[in-house]
């Protein structure tokens, strides 16, 4: 049993591992995953790469050949580098099905691209545009990482942009209500007067903590999630994050104050505002430093566009057409 579980994974990381190759071949990496903001993320983001972990005491000669396929010589160093290319999950399937099976699934990998060589696919016209295409994507990937690492913001610069965007860092502890009219996996819409009767539960829920009434002994008259709950944990969003339908009402609400019911698909929601705060300077320091850097990347971009950018066919690179008006019928009434 044991052994065919390892020879199926073998089978699954061999397959992960020839996909792989073409990637390998055709300069195809991973990019660095942008940062993460809640304000809007520019077309292209590109933090500074993550410096790799010290190698351990006992590593390997990088340089030592340990496979050789034809005229290929492997070391060391191009499996640690091809592991390292894959995605997370499938680095993982690479090191538990062993040294073994990487090395016959990469020497499988170099055998059938000797092979296609000898077949002469690499003039393939497809293949030539693929090779240049994914040999444009890492040249200019490793051009913004380039121009990202020169980007520098000062302190004040950080400074200055909290002070002029307060909205962005302002956070609200909320409590969410659910009272159900349906339960929570019927496909059936709720009927008119099980929608009034959760709307009237939730009002007086409303009463029960504006007098004070502990949440946890509110959370005891509930049955189950398909009929409703008053979350215990917390939650403590941006103000900003916060969807459109709920960010306004949110932001006139004053601690303590529970919101009016809201209709959802399978019932009504509630939100009780429990405290307002800023992330400081020093929290949202970061944050701020990469914001600018993305926006001065992008237009540091957008000017290597305007210098370049150059459309001989005038026929094909002319704006879209406007849409055409809406039929007579469709026309609103006056």
């Amino acid at each position: 049993m044991k052994d065919g579980k390892v020879r199926k994974m073998k089978v699954l990381w061999g397959g992960l591992l020839v996909a792989g190759l073409v990637a390998l071949g055709g300069y195809a990496q991973q990019a660095p995953a942008p940062p993460v903001s809640p304000t809007p993320k520019p077309a292209i983001a590109a933090p500074k790469p993550a410096t790799p972990p010290p190698a351990p005491a006992n590593a390997e000669n990088p340089d030592k050949i340990v496979l050789k396929v034809g005229n290929r010589s492997v070391t060391v160093g191009d499996l640690d580098y091809f592991v390292a290319s894959l995605p997370q999950q499938n680095q993982q399937a690479a090191k538990s099905a062993g040294r073994q099976a990487l090395g016959e699934n990469y020497a499988a990998g170099l055998v059938l691209e000797q092979q296609a060589l000898v077949d002469h696919l690499d003039q393939d016209p497809d293949f030539q545009r693929q090779i240049e295409f994914t040999r444009m994507q890492g040249l200019a990937k490793a051009e913004v990482q380039k121009l990202y690492g020169e980007i520098t913001v000062s302190p004040d610069e950080i400074s200055k942009h909290y002070a002029a965007h307060p909205d962005e860092f302002e956070t609200v502890e909320v409590r969410r209500i659910v009272i159900r009219s349906k339960p929570a996996n019927s496909s059936a819409p709720p009927a008119a007067a099980d929608t009034d009767a959760a709307k009237a539960r939730m009002e007086a829920i409303r009463k029960e903590l504006a007098a004070g009434k502990d949440p946890a002994e509110i959370a005891k008259e509930f049955k189950d999630a398909n009929e409703g709950f008053i979350d215990l944990k917390t939650q403590s969003p941006r103000l900003a994050q916060l969807g459109p339908e709920w960010r306004d009402t949110v932001s006139k609400m004053k601690e303590g104050e529970v919101s009016e019911a809201r209709p959802v698909s399978d019932g009504v929601v509630a939100l009780q505002v429990l405290k307002r705060g800023n992330l400081d300077l020093k929290g949202a320091n970061s944050e701020i430093d990469q914001k600018l850097k993305n926006e001065r990347l992008q237009a540091e971009i957008e000017d290597l566009k305007k210098k370049s950018v150059v459309c001989v066919d005038g026929a094909y690179c002319a704006p879209p057409a406007p849409a055409p008006p809406p039929a007579a019928s469709a026309l609103p009434k006056q």
